[in-house]
């Protein structure tokens, strides 16, 4: 799935697709109301444009409602998606406090001067050889 232009997250982008479809709805009440004008104008009896109307709201609001709960679940994804990269940015701070933390806790280290130990090594190995 490719993103949807000016989509910079996956969140943004369910955003645009909720705002597509109130598009949508305002474009079914506009076209049911041209629709009941049309007939006034054809001088369609009142009971049948009322029927008509109606079973026209009836289908149009069925298909609101389905974009309605798209967009409900949309919204909470978004926010579950937001509570997710919170919880990220979150942790990561932490970690970058923790090793804040310990570079400054942080000790030198010195090196150790073996060379004591290393003619102590000599000496007790030429010992071992003369006992030989």
């Amino acid at each position: 799935m490719e993103p949807v232009s000016g989509c910079t997250t996956r969140a943004s982008c369910i955003g645009n697709a909720v705002n597509r479809r109130a598009e949508r709805a305002d474009a079914l009440y506009r076209i049911l109301n041209d629709h009941q004008r049309e007939m006034e104008r054809q001088g369609v009896e009142y009971w049948l444009l009322k029927k008509t109307i109606k079973e026209e709201k009836d289908r149009a609001d069925a298909e609101i409602e389905e974009y309605q709960q798209r967009q409900r679940k949309a919204y909470h994804t978004s926010n579950k998606e937001f509570a997710k990269c919170e919880k990220y940015c979150r942790e990561q701070r932490e970690l970058l406090r923790a090793i804040e933390d310990l570079a400054q806790q942080e000790r030198e280290m010195y090196e150790l001067d073996n060379r004591k130990d290393q003619v102590m090594t000599v000496c007790k190995v030429a010992l071992a050889n003369l006992g030989m």
